[in-house]
């Protein structure tokens, strides 16, 4: 698992100083004109051709590039079950790219051209599933450069392949990474260059390699492998990329620019829940996004139907077994109660307040005369805020 609090410290706070060009113009956002940059994709700026997001819901067609190059995404499926959408909700976590892990969006080389030599990537995304397919690839067998989330041989992992898949002479190399994190954004940043290539998630480096080799860029498919198949479950909300290795300040200034523009707040589940009546184990879960001035739902479900059900609130995560339940929070500090409905569910809407970042642990206790003691637990529920 990948801790994003270190990176919002060391991005946002300690970057090292700027090269002599910044990727950032002085307020504090890309610049589209620098020199390196190849394409921008912003969800809330360009799908459709549109400068201001679009409604939440909305099938794109076209995704325009921010930079000066005009490497517009103007190519779909005919199905319009496969067109990604405009998410603007509460699970989106603000304006982002949809793909349901059916849905593409891309531009042939002959429509954007070839990127040869070194390359950066930088990408804002969620993955619904530690199997979440291809956030992005090159549109031609004979010139990929992947980032994707999980394959047969080792699934679960993240990925990186760049390569020439050309009937004549298949080649390229692949690099296994880290563990994928599923419903949290994360910044990846990939880097492929010759006798070096990096995986940084969240401004830290994960895995690296060495192949001599680049290969190229040719085109590019977003939400999709090279021949739209293992499609994105997920969301992107910006995707750039440069013709060089950037550096150190540089990756930096870009990394801290995306954690400031983004809401990174989720919800991680941790810890294991005791079964109550008919052996079903009561589950905790948020909806919602966890961000400074949002409003969320803490939502308990699989209870004993018609019953009370208490969410606490802790100062850290533990792991006490108390008649034969696991209590995964402590010290206790607050909590709120109800009755659970015919349905066994309960949900408790709660306001995030402006100006907080902090870590919450929660755990939901159900009174259930199956527990040795007279109530049951919920898995624990931590809330991160930023």
């Amino acid at each position: 698992m990948i801790d994003l609090r270190i990176p919002l410290v060391a991005v946002g706070l300690l970057a090292p100083p700027l090269s002599a060009q910044s990727v950032l113009l002085p307020n504090g956002e890309p610049d589209p004109a620098y020199p390196a940059l190849w394409s921008w994709y912003d969800a809330a700026h360009g799908p459709n051709g549109s400068p201001t997001p679009l409604a939440d819901g909305t099938s794109v067609t076209s995704w325009d590039d921010r930079s000066i190059n005009a490497r517009h995404l103007t190519r779909v499926s005919a199905d319009p079950s496969r067109l990604p959408t405009v998410r603007d909700d509460a699970d989106s976590c603000g304006v982002a790219m949809g793909f349901d892990g059916n849905d593409f969006i891309w531009a042939a080389s002959t429509d954007i051209g070839r990127l040869a030599g070194d390359r950066t990537f930088v990408v804002v995304t969620r993955v619904q599933v530690a199997d979440g397919g291809y956030v992005f690839d090159g549109s031609t067998n004979s010139g990929r450069s992947t980032l994707h989330a999980g394959e047969t041989a080792t699934p679960g992992k993240w990925h990186m392949f760049w390569g020439d898949n050309t009937a004549t002479g298949a080649t390229g190399a692949s690099l296994v990474s880290a563990d994928v994190d599923v419903e949290r954004y994360q910044i990846h940043t990939v880097v492929v260059a010759a006798g070096l290539q990096e995986h940084y998630v969240n401004g830290q480096l994960v895995a690296s390699s060495n192949d001599p080799n680049t290969f190229n860029l040719g085109g590019m498919v977003v939400g999709a492998r090279v021949n739209t198949a293992n499609g994105l479950n997920g969301y992107v909300k910006e995707l750039l990329t440069y013709g060089e290795v950037l550096s150190a300040g540089n990756r930096a200034a870009l990394e801290g620019y995306l954690v400031a523009r983004h809401p990174f707040a989720y919800g991680e589940r941790y810890g294991q829940g005791c079964a109550g009546t008919a052996g079903i184990v009561p589950a905790l879960s948020v909806r919602g996004c966890p961000a400074p001035g949002q409003r969320i739902d803490l939502v308990v479900s699989d209870a004993l139907p018609n019953s009370t059900a208490v969410v606490d609130f802790g100062l850290s995560r533990v792991s006490v077994n108390l008649g034969g339940c696991d209590i995964l929070i402590g010290p206790v500090v607050a909590g709120i109660g109800g009755p659970t409905d015919a349905m066994g569910t309960l949900s408790f809407p709660l306001a995030v307040p402006m100006g907080i970042a902090v870590r919450l642990p929660t755990q939901a206790v159900i009174l259930d005369p199956s527990g040795m003691l007279g109530f049951v637990t919920t898995n624990g529920l931590e809330l991160a805020i930023f």
